[in-house]
């Protein structure tokens, strides 16, 4: 046995030779292995961070997006609210000048009224002073009229007696 293992020393050694270098080979490959594992495990991590970064600019960006309708929509209904606080002020004012605007129309309507009935009074006075005039004129002209016949007829009739006396003499 010791001369088959003598004269098998070299296949021996060149066994645990080849063993070691497969040991050593199957060590490289392990080390292979686990080192393209964890080239594996960094690029899927690097993978996974440049999908997080992509989420996560997504999401800000769709976050700010969101952000910025609703302070829009929030300014939007203020402006809105501020637009129905102006057309409902804008209508109580409206109301109110009409309330004002009816009340001088009935005002100038009383007034007009009121100048009607004056400028009625002060034509019925001038009228009346006008035909007061009319009735004394024509009473002073009949009168002096009446007196002309009168006075003329008297003449007339003092004529004749004096004509009737001269005759009578």
């Amino acid at each position: 046995m010791s001369e088959g293992r003598d004269r098998y020393k070299d296949l021996i050694e060149e066994l645990h030779s080849t063993l070691e270098q497969q040991d050593e080979q199957k060590d490289q490959k392990k080390i292979r292995m686990i080192e393209l594992q964890n080239d594996q495990l960094i690029q899927e991590n690097r993978l996974y961070e440049i999908l997080n970064s992509l989420e996560g600019k997504t999401i800000y960006g769709t976050l700010d997006f969101l952000s910025k309708e609703l302070m829009r929509l929030e300014d939007e209904r203020r402006a809105h609210a501020f637009v129905l606080l102006a057309e409902r002020e804008r209508c109580m004012r409206e109301a109110a000048e009409a309330g004002k605007r009816q009340l001088e129309r009935n005002r100038r309507r009383e007034f007009d009224e009121m100048f009607k009935q004056i400028v009625k009074v002060n034509q019925d006075s001038i009228e009346a002073y006008l035909e007061d005039i009319i009735r004394e004129s024509v009473n002073w002209i009949s009168d002096k009229t009446a007196n002309e016949q009168v006075l003329h007829l008297y003449d007339k009739d003092n004529i004749s007696k004096h004509t009737l006396e001269k005759q009578d003499w």
